[in-house]
């Protein structure tokens, strides 16, 4: 019995933060099969080192995706709006980077929905692409 709700646990879990999981969204986590080619992302942004890792960026040619916090977007918009002027990627990380699991489809919807909105404020773009807070997928994502 123990080893059978070990494995129930086991599935939750990759269920919830497992990255090829779509059990509770989409998933894409990896590219096209033949493309040498790697993603580089970066989390939790904008924020007054983000300037920096521009210049290196800059220097070496290199696009990246930046999954950005709307709340930090509103807090350094001139920082957000640097990075997609520069042609990076912006990614909705939610407004304020919280832990979604137990929580409800309607607290998911609002943060990343806010977010979008801060998002689109501070840099001009509608972000495409959403990377979930801690990698923690939860029911209400679809």
């Amino acid at each position: 019995m123990a080893a059978l709700a070990g494995m129930g646990a086991l599935g939750m879990a990759w269920a919830v933060r497992g990255r090829s999981s779509t059990v509770f969204a989409p998933s894409v986590w990896r590219g096209m099969p033949g493309r040498m080619a790697i993603a580089l992302t970066f989390d939790d942004g904008p924020s007054p080192s983000t300037p920096a890792l521009l210049r290196v960026l800059e220097e070496f040619r290199i696009r990246a995706t930046f999954f950005q916090i709307g709340g930090n977007a509103r807090r350094y918009p001139d920082i957000a709006n640097a990075v997609a002027s520069a042609g990076h990627e912006i990614g909705n990380h939610s407004e304020t980077h919280p832990n979604f699991a137990l929580q409800s489809s309607a607290v998911v919807h609002d943060e990343f929905s806010r977010a979008q909105d801060s998002l689109a404020q501070a840099t001009g773009l509608v972000p495409t692409l959403l990377r979930v807070p801690y990698g923690v997928r939860w029911f209400g994502f679809r």
